[in-house]
């Protein structure tokens, strides 16, 4: 698309635009230091069940999960944020963990420490104490806690749509609610959800829904930590899709960059 225009360039450049990410102005100091070379960098140090247990304790240190959807909710340690084992960690976690805090984390058995720390120190995460030695085998074999995450199929989330006692979330980007969505969802863009948690009512569940059901487990982590009833959506708006299921469209698309949306 071509503009000769330059104002109409401009109204267009500012619809289009997406959120900017909270870590992009700390970016701004870790480029002008200059980041760890990533080929010195070390795994955390792998820590059994009880020392772990010891290290979570502590209120400053965040608990990342690495594992994927269905593995994080057959059983995960209390208050644990999921971010799935891939290279768009570095973007969630730049979105959603504080660089000032420690990280401790629990990692999939085919998954290396290492690369996670790679990930994660591109967006400015560089203070990790520990990962868990072993993972949840070992965790559940030393009678550590855990809770779930329930899975809704698409297929159950077509009958239960009409229920008025269950809540809808769609997690994605705006643009991407704009371009249609489950029929009586409710927008929540994902990295405000810790902040903005308190507009779900929390008598009734929660079903978490995303383009593919990355980000509907990350979502689902936050508000379970935050006490809710919750259960996320494996395939989520593609398996939606994928099942020729209804779709709903806004009457009006807003701008990329607003999280809002009615």
């Amino acid at each position: 698309m071509q503009f000769k225009d330059p104002n109409a360039f401009i109204k267009e450049l500012l619809k289009t635009q997406r959120p900017i990410p909270y870590y992009w102005p700390g970016m701004k100091v870790v480029n002008a230091k200059g980041p760890e070379i990533l080929g010195t960098l070390k795994a955390p140090q792998a820590l059994g069940p009880g020392e772990f247990k010891n290290l979570i304790a502590s209120d400053d240190v965040q608990l990342l999960d690495t594992r994927n959807m269905l593995g994080f909710g057959g059983g995960h340690i209390p208050g644990a944020l999921n971010i799935g084992y891939s290279s768009s960690i570095s973007m969630w976690g730049g979105w959603l963990l504080d660089p000032k805090r420690p990280i401790a984390m629990v990692t999939p058995s085919e998954g290396d420490p290492v690369e996670v720390v790679k990930w994660l120190v591109r967006v400015g995460l560089e203070k990790f104490v520990g990962t868990l030695k072993g993972g949840m085998d070992s965790w559940t074999k030393a009678a550590g806690e855990f809770v779930t995450v329930t899975q809704m199929s698409v297929q159950e989330l077509n009958k239960q749509k009409g229920d008025k006692n269950l809540q809808i979330l769609d997690v994605r980007a705006p643009s991407e609610w704009d371009h249609g969505h489950i029929p009586n969802a409710r927008y929540m863009f994902l990295p405000e959800i810790s902040k903005r948690m308190g507009e779900l009512d929390k008598s009734k569940p929660v079903v978490v829904y995303c383009g593919t059901g990355y980000q509907a487990s990350i979502g689902s982590s936050l508000l379970k930590r935050g006490g809710f009833d919750v259960q996320s959506v494996p395939g989520s708006f593609d398996g939606w899709l994928a099942a020729k299921y209804e779709v709903e469209i806004p009457a009006k698309a807003g701008k990329a960059a607003d999280t809002k949306r009615g």
